[in-house]
C-alpha cells in the first residue's frame, strides 16, 4: 500500500514596513500541518508566536539594524519554513520653526538635501532662504534665522 503525505507548506506572508515606534499584525499561513510557531532571530518578541496571526513588536537591534526576518515554521513528515522581511523605519521628523509658533514637520528617512524658502505676510514681511544637508540620525535642534 502507497500512503502519500503532503510536505506542510508555511506561508509567511509578503516583506513589508513599519515605522519603530510600531507593531506589525502578521497574517501568515500553514497548509498540510496544524503544528508551526513564528520565530526571528531578533530581539523583538511576538505576542503569541503558535498564533498564524501573531503581532511582532520590534526590539532595538531590530530598529537599529532596521530589519528582522520573521520565519514560519511547519512541523510534519518534512518540516518547512517560509519568511519575509519586516523593513523598520527609523523616522525623523524635523520641527522647522516659523513666526510666532507656526512650525512645519518634515520626515527625513534618508539623507538628503533640503532647499526652501520660508515667506511670512503676517507682522510684516519676513523671509528665510533655507539649504540644509541631512541626516536621519541628526537629534540637534535647527534655529532658522530671518531677514
Amino acid at each position: 500500500m502507497l500512503t502519500i503525505v503532503n510536505k506542510p507548506t508555511p506561508l509567511a506572508g509578503d516583506n513589508d514596513t513599519i515605522c519603530e515606534s510600531g507593531t506589525y499584525q502578521l497574517a501568515g499561513d500553514v497548509i498540510c500541518s496544524e503544528d508551526f510557531y513564528w520565530s526571528s532571530p531578533g530581539d523583538g518578541f511576538f505576542n503569541d508566536s503558535s498564533f498564524l496571526n501573531a503581532v511582532y513588536t520590534s526590539g532595538e537591534l531590530d530598529i537599529e539594524n532596521g530589519m528582522v526576518v520573521l520565519s514560519l515554521n511547519a512541523f510534519g513528515t518534512n518540516d518547512s519554513t517560509d519568511t519575509m522581511i519586516l523593513y523598520i523605519q527609523n523616522f525623523l521628523w524635523l520641527r522647522l520653526e516659523v513666526l510666532q509658533r507656526r512650525y512645519v514637520l518634515v520626515k527625513i528617512t534618508q539623507p538628503m538635501m533640503l532647499k526652501f524658502t520660508l515667506m511670512s505676510h503676517c507682522c510684516g514681511h519676513h523671509m528665510a532662504m533655507v539649504c540644509l544637508m541631512i541626516q536621519p540620525k541628526l537629534v540637534q535642534p535647527i534655529h532658522l534665522g530671518y531677514k
